[in-house]
Formats: structure tokens, C-alpha cells, sequence
């Protein structure tokens, strides 16, 4: 009986680190796809000013995602060395 519920506690922790590091992935990319949509937001019937705010607005979201791709890269990189040890 202790193994099946250790067992259980094992595979739910096993979901969990799963479902972080695909989160840790998923912020990055949105941070990613959302700088190309403010790239995509710059025409030239707009005036000077927006352009610029497009601009800013896309480099911020490039900064954000290599921040979030830093700041998290140790721990889903440890998650995934963890995840390959526990057995299916």
C-alpha cells in the first residue's frame, strides 16, 4: 500500500515538473510572438510616435522573453535532467 501511494506521489510530482518546464517554454515563446506582432503593429501610415511605441513595445517583449529564458533556463534545464532519473 506505502509504495502504490508513494507511487502516485511520484508520477503527480512528475506531471507537475512536466507541466513547469512546458510553462517556462510557453512564456518564453508568447514573449517572442508578441515582440513580432508589435514589429507587425509599425506601418508607415502611422505617425512617428506610434512607430516608435510599436518599436519600444517589441524590443521590450524580446527582452522579456531572453530574461525569462535566463532567469529560468537553470531550473527547466535541472527539471529535465530530473524528469530523464524517474521511470515511466
Amino acid at each position: 500500500v506505502e509504495w502504490c501511494k508513494s507511487r502516485a506521489r511520484t508520477l503527480r510530482w512528475k506531471e507537475e515538473v512536466i507541466l513547469l518546464v512546458e510553462e517556462i517554454h510557453r512564456m518564453r515563446e508568447f514573449s517572442l510572438s508578441k515582440g513580432k506582432w508589435w514589429e507587425g503593429r509599425k506601418v508607415a501610415e502611422l505617425i512617428e510616435g506610434l512607430n516608435a511605441y510599436a518599436q519600444q513595445q517589441a524590443s521590450f517583449e524580446r527582452e522579456r522573453a531572453e530574461s525569462i529564458h535566463s532567469r529560468w533556463r537553470l531550473l527547466a534545464d535541472h527539471a529535465e535532467k530530473v524528469l530523464d532519473r524517474i521511470p515511466d
